[in-house]
């Protein structure tokens, strides 16, 4: 049996009516997981990164620390301050 869908004129035409200007202002800090040494992460208010040609400024809602990262945290095998976290 065959499912009837919408022609995607028709949806176009919905999503569009539908579509507002939303403005939107990039903040000009983000809360981020900062390493400070040895087994010390805390979460800090830190700047936005500014972008520069050819770069995009993602924003991610959640993040995770991959294990090779939470090793450099237990040994501090990397200089502080830093932010791990690029598994989005």
């Amino acid at each position: 049996m065959a499912i009837a869908r919408p022609s995607t004129l028709a949806v176009e035409k919905t999503v569009a009516s539908e579509r507002r200007e939303i403005p939107f202002r990039i903040p000009s800090t983000m809360q981020a997981a900062v390493y400070r040494g040895v087994n010390d992460v805390r979460l800090e208010e830190v700047p936005v990164p500014e972008i520069g040609p050819g770069e995009i400024l993602v924003r991610v809602h959640t993040c995770g620390i991959c294990g090779t990262d939470l090793k450099k945290i237990a040994t501090g095998s990397h200089s502080a301050p830093r932010i791990f976290g690029h598994e989005t």
